[in-house]
């Protein structure tokens, strides 16, 4: 049996399980032009190919996340770290083209389903009450750091060794997560004749306080990896313009630092929905995030360093609000209903992870493709749709300062 250990080591050992998670999380998005150029990819190839991820997550997440309301979390998160270990290390081994690539990355995403929300169950059930508030809201915000350290990762293994390497790192990471959660968290047997039934979702639709924060985490992913998917790609894009200088740092380790300012951001975005309502928080988050989308859009033909100013504004704001959208459906959820709950926040959610890409591609491709600088400022309107659904959901739906 797995040792007891402390709230404080059990939080820490999930906040490094989901960096290890993460390094698969957006190695594609560091990659897409490697790819592009390989595969002779059309621009809603590549935004499928940065996608497809996500349609794994969700097509599994529901049933995942409602087994954990019945058995052992535990086993089921061990169980899709080694799934997701071995889609990263096929997609390094046997990915030779679209089709192919679209596979492996699907099961990656089902890897990423069984651990990220009953993972967040089990820590929730595994911690103090006092501490469980803000613990889902770190470990939410530390999603992102794993994240960031996809694009080091995909940039420099493709820089030293070829592209593939940088799926072999990831399925490495995968196995980290599984080690530290072996190690870390003790074995739970939940009652399956008191759990509610899995498969009846009418109590938790009919929570208002949930549905507000799962479809604000529609707007919130549909935003944040859109714009995630397509940063490389739109870094590369204005480093090739007429007369600019080369910069001294590579679009993949701009990238990479966007996306750790996105968690400090995520994680001061967190403290303040705790002291000012995560409701008021939400709501003023994503009007600026609107704001910032558009305009790193229309600065295409801007100063080059002013742009990724603004490109790590977007990641403040929009990634910041991933924290606040998770502890809000935890907190409004039946506790009973925890695990599902969070299934369904995840697969309603994760949707617009899924749709943010192609978007994007999509409104680059009918707009004259990525060659013209007009089209990125349509990519960057498309996507900052997402931040309208999360202000308008959150305004309608959520209530008070819960």
């Amino acid at each position: 049996m797995a040792p007891v250990v402390s709230p404080v080591v059990l939080i820490g050992a999930f906040c490094l399980a989901l960096t290890g998670v993460n390094l698969s999380f957006m190695v594609v998005a560091a990659l897409l032009p490697t790819l592009i150029e390989a595969w002779t990819l059309s621009e809603i190839e590549a935004g499928w190919l940065g996608g497809i991820f996500f349609a794994g997550y969700i097509a599994t997440v529901p049933l995942l996340s409602s087994l954990a309301d019945r058995i052992d979390p535990r086993r089921i998160y061990l169980a899709s770290a080694l799934i997701g270990a071995v889609a990263s290390l096929g997609f390094a081994v046997f990915a030779d083209g679209f089709w192919s690539a679209l596979l492996w990355r699907f099961f990656a995403g089902v890897g990423l389903a069984g651990t990220y929300t009953p993972g967040l169950k089990a820590m929730s059930d595994n911690v103090p009450d006092a501490m469980r508030s803000r613990a889902s809201g770190y470990c939410a915000s530390v999603f992102a750091i794993g994240s960031a350290l996809s694009f080091i990762v995909g940039g420099e293994a493709a820089a030293g060794w070829g592209w593939r390497w940088a799926f072999v790192v990831a399925g490495l990471g995968f196995g980290l997560a599984f080690l530290l959660i072996f190690l870390a968290l003790p074995r739970q047997a939940p009652d399956p004749d008191t759990a509610p039934n899995p498969f009846d979702l009418r109590p938790i639709f009919a929570n208002r306080g949930v549905m507000a924060y799962v479809l604000g985490n529609i707007g919130g992913a549909f935003e944040s990896v859109g714009l995630r998917i397509w940063l490389v790609p739109y870094l590369v894009f204005l480093q090739n313009r007429p007369g600019e200088e080369p910069a001294f740092v590579s679009p993949t380790t701009i990238a990479a630092g966007i996306a750790f300012i996105g968690v400090a951001g995520a994680v001061a975005i967190s403290e303040l929905g705790e002291r000012f309502g995560i409701r008021a928080v939400l709501i003023g988050t994503s009007i600026v995030s609107f704001a910032a989308a558009i305009a790193t859009g229309a600065a295409v033909g801007f100063d080059y360093w002013l742009v990724v100013v603004l490109l790590a504004a977007c990641a403040v704001f929009n990634y910041g609000r991933t924290g606040p959208v998770t502890t809000g459906a935890l907190l409004n959820a039946d506790p009973r209903l925890q695990g599902t709950t969070m299934g369904i926040f995840a697969f309603i959610g994760f949707a617009g992870a899924l749709v943010g890409p192609v978007a994007f591609g999509t409104a680059l491709e009918a707009a004259g493709g990525r060659e013209d600088p007009t089209a990125w400022i349509w990519g960057f309107a498309a996507v900052a749709m997402g931040a309208v659904l999360t202000a308008g959901a959150v305004a309608a739906f959520a209530r008070g300062r819960r």
